[in-house]
């Protein structure tokens, strides 16, 4: 989403990811902190419409999945909108989520992600 500032964190004690949005605990209807045991960021493209820019989710693109304590760089492809994803990782193996929910960021081609200072993505652990 353009424009807006979101943040994934992981909460030990919880043993999931935590996300705040805007630099504010993003909570449900329910005052309950969203949180997602996988964290799927796809890289996609964008299209106008009359309302709102529309993601692009049929075909294939880049993939960060965030899952068992690992960060898996890799691909995302799907040829029918009503089906799943498929997530390789760079050597072609399926990516395995961890059991529980997962919650997928469409994030526009040529825009990135940026982690917390100090934070080296290819090498921490969060479990």
């Amino acid at each position: 989403m353009d424009g807006v500032k979101v943040l994934w964190e992981w909460n030990a004690d919880f043993s999931r990811f935590v996300r705040s949005q805007d630099d504010k605990p993003h909570v449900d209807i329910d005052d309950v902190r969203v949180n997602a045991a996988n964290v799927v960021v796809l890289y996609v493209q964008y299209s106008k419409s009359g309302y709102s820019p529309v993601a692009k989710t049929k075909g294939s693109g880049e993939a960060w999945v965030f899952t068992a304590g690992k960060l898996f760089q890799g691909t995302w492809e799907r040829d029918d909108a009503a089906k799943p994803f498929t997530l390789k990782d760079t050597a072609g193996n399926p990516i395995k989520l961890t059991p529980g929910n997962t919650w997928v960021e469409l994030t526009r081609v040529g825009k990135g992600i940026s982690f917390l200072p100090g934070t080296d993505p290819t090498s921490f652990t969060y479990p």
